[in-house]
């Protein structure tokens, strides 16, 4: 069975731009050896940034009068990754992957009320492994000041409020796939993993459960030969 799979990652303005030469294929040699550049005209956006990451960030805060105190290391956006295994896809096809895409992106424009408008980027490699999403988005909240008026404003801690926000993700995500008639499990628990946090280069190459666990099984651990304790001798002085 395959698994509804979306990350989440919290980005610094720093941090940004090396996404964005990542996610739109700027780089004149891929480090990553998995990209096929034969194959990266197939790559295409649901939503298309004209400008690098940070730059769409500077026009988005002018153009909206939002709220809320950057600094140097503040998070001003996230990027998620929709995705699921390889065996899904063949499985569904090309316009059925479309649409899955499509579903993905729905739902984030509307998960906590985040709007289209704060989505930067949203872009499906078909270049590199399993098909996958890279969306940005700038985490917003709508929230009151202290005079009562309803306000926008970053705050990337707020709208990720929680111990178990990314749980409630998963969950809200996989109902969301499952009611467009997707067959897809729910995505791994941090239980079933054994680790609190995945980079997204470690989580897309995570795309089945079993798929896994057969790796894992399959890996084989040689230790040298030990003698039978009965047979050593011991020289005595």
């Amino acid at each position: 069975m395959s698994y509804a799979i979306v990350r989440n990652e919290k980005l610094t303005r720093a941090e940004v731009n090396g996404k964005g030469t990542h996610n739109d294929r700027k780089a004149k040699n891929h480090s990553n050896k998995d990209i096929d550049p034969s194959k990266t005209h197939l790559n295409y956006y649901i939503k298309k940034n004209e400008l690098t990451y940070t730059k769409e960030f500077d026009k988005y805060m002018k153009e909206n009068n939002l709220q809320g105190h950057l600094r140097s290391n503040s998070i001003i956006m996230c990027q998620m990754v929709f995705t699921s295994d390889q065996e899904f896809f063949d499985r569904i096809g090309e316009e059925e992957t479309k649409r899955y895409f499509n579903e993905c992106y729905k739902f984030i424009c509307n998960y906590k009320n985040l709007g289209e408008k704060n989505i930067i980027s949203a872009v499906v490699h078909l270049d590199e492994g399993a098909p996958h999403m890279h969306l940005m988005f700038v985490p917003v909240v709508h929230t009151k000041d202290k005079g009562g008026n309803d306000i926008d404003k970053i705050c990337s801690r707020d709208f990720w409020k929680g111990r178990d926000s990314y749980r409630k993700l998963q969950d809200a995500y996989f109902n969301h796939i499952k009611s467009k008639g997707f067959d897809l499990e729910r995505g791994m628990f941090v239980e079933d993993t054994n680790r609190k946090h995945y980079t997204v280069e470690e989580y897309k190459k995570i795309t089945n459960y079993q798929n896994t666990k057969k790796i894992l099984n399959e890996i084989k651990l040689e230790l040298p030969d030990t003698p039978d304790i009965t047979e050593i001798k011991v020289n005595r002085l």
